[in-house]
């Protein structure tokens, strides 16, 4: 029973997925970095009249287990077509928007790259492959994704103040672990052949990589003046590649291997210019990101912020249909809400929440109309993306502010007008 115990604990533990989410919106940018670069050169890459022709593919190809969509359809209109279905699919995929099928159309368009062209395959399109494959197995889009907006719409429609609630899932840990399992063997099985090399024991490996002019990305003058540095590098390159596998598990240790290994990506990114390595390993080690620390960070920020309270029109079906969608995005429920007709505000009289919407601090300030979402808006991690929309100066101050206060002199009529026989009445009776 026991040895059942520890089975369970260390695979199937039912914690929020928000880990795998971070993963997943890493992957999604990697994906788009890495294909929305290379546009241009499209046709020459993996067209049929580029530099590997189908036919001179005929040995690779054949293999039953080596399969690409590329291999079928060879027109340059089909080549456009999986590449355009690439980038949206992963553009889906970093929102969160139907996750559940456009994650496969990621992978399989990826694997079809990968098997067209060989010849340019890199390490990095591997590792990203294996992400993507079990972010297909997971159940994914749970949180941090417009899917997760949805669920929380329908559920704010039926009760405004109910809150949003941390979904855990017992497989997606089990995915979650398997993306740290194979983060772990990557830097084993890296620090393994390192030390098989005569340069690394020497300290003088960095050196000979920054000599390379494929990879030299910085002057390295100061460093044959300074070759204690290379040295030290090279030494803790081997240090981290091989305690990683071991010491990442601890929670003591987790914290400083973490952080140990993301600046040696920084470092590779930085010295040697591989960008892309250097972000889909660091994806891939957010995976370690304990869900206690997000939970923490996410208590931190609205102790930081401080609750809001945003009082409403309860007789205004617009409103309360605009609250539900606003409300949908604050997945750390720092906004709280009053219905000024069932529950009037000590703060704000029922006379001026009549005219507008309005939000209060907890020491009695308050913003109405447009300045509270501009208030909302900067607070919120969830609705950063409307920043730009709140706080453009002309925008803002013309379009936005006449906007909002046109709105709030016809809610009434764009309430009654929410439902067809409403709107069919009014215009009979003008």
């Amino acid at each position: 029973m026991n040895w059942l115990n520890i089975w369970k604990r260390v695979w199937f533990r039912a914690e929020t997925t928000t880990p795998l989410e971070v993963v997943r919106i890493g992957v999604a940018i990697a994906t788009l970095i890495l294909y929305g670069s290379i546009w241009s050169e499209l046709p020459a890459l993996y067209g049929n009249e580029g530099w590997v022709s189908r036919e001179a593919l005929s040995p690779w190809a054949d293999n039953p287990w080596t399969q690409s969509l590329l291999f079928h359809f060879t027109t340059p209109g089909y080549l456009w077509a999986i590449y355009l279905v690439l980038l949206l699919s992963a553009t889906a995929l970093l929102l969160g928007w139907r996750t559940r099928w456009v994650k496969w159309l990621v992978l399989i368009a990826h694997v079809s790259m990968l098997a067209r062209n060989p010849h340019i395959y890199y390490g990095v399109d591997g590792i990203l492959a294996s992400l993507l494959l079990i972010l297909c197995l997971a159940p994914i889009g749970q949180s941090l994704s417009l899917d997760s907006v949805r669920r929380q719409r329908r559920a704010r429609h039926q009760d405004l103040a109910s809150l949003p609630m941390a979904m855990t899932n017992v497989w997606g840990f089990a995915c979650l672990r398997l993306i740290q399992i194979q983060m772990a063997v990557f830097y084993f099985y890296a620090g393994v052949e390192k030390v098989q090399g005569v340069s690394w024991w020497h300290g003088s490996a960095l050196w000979i990589a920054l000599n390379n002019q494929e990879y030299a990305n910085i002057p390295i003058g100061w460093m044959a003046e300074h070759v204690w540095t290379v040295n030290v590098l090279s030494y803790y390159t081997i240090l981290i590649e091989l305690a990683y596998p071991f010491l990442i598990w601890g929670r003591s240790t987790r914290p400083y291997l973490l952080v140990m290994a993301i600046l040696l990506h920084v470092g590779i990114a930085v010295m040697m210019g591989l960008y892309i390595f250097s972000f889909v390993m660091i994806v891939g080690h957010l995976a370690f990101l304990r869900h206690e620390w997000l939970a923490d960070w996410g208590r931190r920020w609205k102790s930081r912020v401080g609750p809001m309270e945003m009082i409403y029109d309860g007789n205004c079906g617009f409103c309360k249909r605009s609250l539900a969608w606003l409300l949908a995005f604050d997945g750390l429920g720092q906004i709280s809400v009053r219905d000024y007709r069932r529950d009037p505000s000590p703060v704000v009289s029922s006379e001026l929440v009549d005219k507008a919407l309005y939000v209060v601090m907890p020491d009695g300030r308050n913003h109405p109309g447009f300045d509270a979402y501009r208030h909302v808006v900067l607070r919120v991690p969830g609705l950063w993306w409307l920043v730009p929309l709140f706080y453009i100066p002309v925008l803002s101050r013309t379009v936005g502010r006449r906007t909002y206060n046109w709105v709030a002199t016809h809610r009434h009529e764009i309430s009654a007008c929410g439902t067809q026989t409403a709107c069919s009445t009014d215009r009979g009776e003008s």
